[in-house]
């Protein structure tokens, strides 16, 4: 158990890492850290990707497999990263929308 604390503390602490240094927000490391907790303590993961130019939150069965994706490919402004962060968590937030793509 005592293990599995210290490699979940590495995580977070290279993820920040991660996004302050790829995404060029060390200015906002306290504000990254903040968002990342808050999104983390809500149950869903947080991960970094660099294939594609977009990010997308997924919601599959079971409940622990909730994950944002946020790219950091062609970062041009590295605000617009805590801004998708934010738009993905509202995601998480949202309702599910059901079959097809109408709104509730």
């Amino acid at each position: 158990m005592y293990l599995f604390f210290i490699n979940t503390i590495i995580k977070r602490i290279e993820l920040i890492d991660e996004f302050c240094k790829n995404g060029k927000l060390e200015p906002f490391r306290e504000l990254i850290t903040k968002i990342l907790d808050e999104i983390h303590d809500r149950g869903v993961q947080v991960s970094i990707r660099y294939d594609v130019d977009f990010a997308n939150f997924e919601d599959f069965a079971p409940a622990e497999s909730k994950r944002i994706r946020v790219s950091l490919k062609n970062v041009k402004d590295p605000l617009e990263i805590i801004w998708v962060l934010f738009r993905e968590y509202g995601h998480f937030l949202s309702h599910p929308r059901g079959n097809g793509n109408s709104l509730p």
